[in-house]
């Protein structure tokens, strides 16, 4: 059975690496954090992943399969928010039912 998304099934995670296998090589994505939103809708969890990459690559907006050594793989939309002196930081943003039976 898949494992929905959830902020609880990934913020053990954080500090992680998480890879995108490309034909001609991979791509690692580092879980930085896992944050809540304060304002959620009764009966969804909203929560975003904040990941970064080292170098000079930046991934372009889009939906990526990333792959974990513990979790399944997940196709994940994710969007660069900013370049720093390492690399570029990205967002994934989850608005998901919190009910089981949706």
């Amino acid at each position: 059975m898949p494992q929905s998304s959830s902020a609880a099934l990934f913020k053990p995670h954080e500090k992680s690496t998480f890879v995108i296998n490309f034909e001609d090589g991979s791509f690692n994505l580092y879980l930085d954090k896992v944050e809540i939103s304060k304002n959620q809708m009764e009966g969804y969890e909203s929560f975003s992943l904040y990941f970064f990459s080292e170098g000079e690559i930046c991934l372009p907006q889009g939906t990526y399969s990333l792959e974990h050594p513990v979790l399944e793989r997940k196709d994940i939309f994710i969007v660069p928010i900013r370049e720093n002196e390492k690399g570029f930081e990205y967002q994934a943003v989850f608005n998901v039912t919190a009910e089981k039976n949706c």
